[in-house]
């Protein structure tokens, strides 16, 4: 039945993309208009009328303010792998600091093959739905401002009978640089993790409820595209892992990547399942990698850095699934390998403290809320990773393996398919799928105290968390996760510090100066 549904998803799709290429379409929010794409977005820009009235529908320019002029250019190569993007500059008749004056563009990618992706995941659908119901209407909830630092969205708007779309948001400059960048500065990771964590407490559901209605516009875990990667991964993995041994020169056991292949590509479906009632439900950014991220230095009167707090921009991932999805993804592919194998503990005990110091005070079950439950998912949320991963591989089998930006992304994404792998085994995850598919993975479950214990004993905040939770009684384990125990992993030198410094604090959305 689930793969009729996905035929019936795949010919709705083809349905609206027709309707894309032959009828223009007016926002489902707005009512304005939609320039989908950039040869649109020029014709719309010849004046500055829709603009004008994009701005005001969106309640972002004064009805007294008004643009005098625009100017479209190209944003260059390297566009990302599910979009267009453009480049805008604006100037206004009444200058204001909530009006940024350069501006990105966000349209729907050209090729068939990407489109049937987008528009199968709803990934534009959920960026506008981000932008416009979630991130803008803090107010609605009490909240005075955004929980983390954004781009400041100026227009975005989305067509369901045709998924036509655009986002318009304000453009980022200080953004770290490239991903993978070997010279990453611990404060700005730090940054990072605790901005992941108040992201995660802001859309936690109260009591089973999700306390911010527009969150059931966005899907749960489970879709279409993973239904697709579960019968194909067979054959994108031996892909993946000789891409890997290429690039890295790293080489997995075969005996160990037969289990990961067998068990995952038959397994995969189930393990979206069980995440799917996972305690920890939450909205997820879907892909925090550190492309996905940008700083603001906050300096003491000496000129030092006194903090550094991290923004997120990019929602076209967002979903509704338990928190640990991101943070695993986010470890994975962020920094070097080393790098994360040296901080994993440090980074996973400051999330959590983060997280439970900024849950909701109305969450009566944030008291009941275990560590090792969320480190049991983390570590089965590294498969998810690498199954994304092998999806990054094909595509990237399509492009020009003598560009630059070939090179580039197939760089990043072998360090990412690495580090998952290493967590993979590092933590005996394949142990604890197995105990899921027999049924002897509970959540909320007293075993899961004691599932990862060993991969914290470096570290001295993991350690505490996880001893003051097995002092409330853990009853013997049973099942393959015995092994974990058994098993002591390397003790990687990690800082011991246990603090989530500022994490109390609310930020609001970027200013330009």
């Amino acid at each position: 039945m689930g793969y009729i549904n996905l035929l019936g998803s795949v010919l709705t799709v083809f349905r609206k993309m027709f309707c894309t290429c032959t009828n223009p379409s007016k926002g489902d929010y707005t009512g304005v208009k939609i320039p989908y794409t950039y040869a649109k977005l020029e014709k719309c820009t010849k004046d500055v009328n829709w603009i004008n009235e994009a701005l005001r529908a969106m309640g972002t320019m004064a009805p007294e303010n008004e643009v005098l002029t625009v100017e479209v250019k190209p944003f260059g190569p390297s566009a990302g792998f599910y979009s267009e993007l453009a480049c805008i500059s604006l100037t206004y008749k009444i200058p204001d600091p909530l009006l940024p004056t350069e501006v990105i563009a966000k349209f729907l990618p050209r090729g068939i093959e990407k489109r049937l992706v987008m528009d199968l995941v709803l990934m534009q659908k959920y960026e506008v739905v981000s932008y416009f119901f979630l991130l803008r209407n803090h107010e609605k909830y009490q909240i005075k401002e955004c929980p983390i630092l954004i781009p400041r969205p100026l227009f975005v708007d989305y067509c369901t009978a045709t998924n036509q779309s655009v986002i318009l948001l304000q453009r980022i400059t200080d953004t770290l640089g490239s991903q993978r960048d070997r010279n990453i500065r611990l404060d700005y990771a730090k940054a990072m993790v605790s901005g992941m964590a108040r992201y995660h407490a802001y859309y936690w559901p109260i009591n089973g409820k999700w306390q911010h209605e527009e969150s059931k516009r966005l899907s749960g875990a489970i879709n279409p595209v993973f239904q697709i990667v579960s019968v194909k991964l067979k054959l994108l993995m031996g892909t993946t892992l000789k891409l890997l041994k290429e690039q890295n020169g790293y080489v997995i056991d075969k005996q160990y990547a037969k289990r990961i292949k067998k068990s995952l590509s038959e397994g995969l479906m189930r393990m979206l399942v069980w995440m799917d009632n996972s305690p920890f439900q939450t909205i997820n950014h879907g892909d925090p990698r550190l492309d996905n991220w940008f700083f603001k230095e906050k300096k003491g009167e000496n000129g030092e850095v006194d903090e550094v707090e991290g923004g997120l921009y990019d929602f076209a991932l967002a979903v509704r699934s338990p928190c640990y999805y991101d943070v695993s993804w986010m470890l994975s592919h962020s920094w070097p390998n080393d790098f994360t194998n040296d901080h994993e503990e440090e980074f996973l005990s400051l999330y959590w403290d983060t997280l439970k110091a900024n849950l909701p005070k109305e969450c009566k079950n944030s008291q009941t809320l275990l560590f090792g439950d969320f480190r049991t998912g983390y570590a089965l949320a590294q498969l998810m990773c690498f199954a994304k991963c092998n999806i990054a591989c094909e595509a990237l089998a399509k492009m020009d393996k003598n560009g630059s930006e070939y090179k580039e992304k197939i760089r990043i994404c072998m360090n990412g398919t690495q580090g998952c792998l290493e967590i993979i085994q590092r933590m005996n995850v394949m142990d604890m799928f197995d105990d899921m598919l027999d049924g002897n993975l509970p959540h909320s479950s007293v075993k899961n105290r004691r599932r990862t214990v060993a991969n914290a004993a470096g570290h001295r905040r993991s350690s505490e968390i996880l001893a003051n939770e097995e002092a409330q009684g853990s009853p013997p384990m049973s099942g393959r996760t015995n092994s974990v125990l058994a098993h002591i992993s390397e003790v990687r030198p990690s800082d011991t510090g246990t603090g989530a410094k500022g994490s109390g604090a609310t930020v609001h959305p970027v200013d330009d100066n």
